[in-house]
């Protein structure tokens, strides 16, 4: 016991940093690596963009007397005023 009052910096330190231990390994967790029927991040987005590239579209479509007759109907945009040659320069040396 009188072992134990001698040394009660040592071990206060040792709880402390099995504690420690403890707490990081519970929030951080063991890294979970995909198993065969699981999929990693990013995965579906890969396959997506497979799918999306053997998309081939056929240009006939705008060469038939019903695209051509299409109206445009969008509002013609005016020209709006432009800002600085460089937004980065100081103010003052435009």
């Amino acid at each position: 016991m009188n072992a134990l009052l001698e040394n009660k910096k040592a071990i206060v330190a040792l709880v402390v940093l099995v504690l420690g231990f403890f707490i990081y390994s519970m929030v951080v967790g063991p890294q979970k690596t995909p198993t065969a029927g699981e999929t990693s991040p990013g995965e579906d987005l890969v396959k997506t963009a497979e799918k999306l590239s053997s998309i081939n579209f056929d240009q006939a479509l705008f060469k038939t007397s019903g695209y051509k007759s299409l109206i445009d109907w969008s509002p013609a945009v005016p020209a709006q005023p432009t800002g600085r040659a460089n937004p980065f320069e100081v103010i003052g040396r435009d």
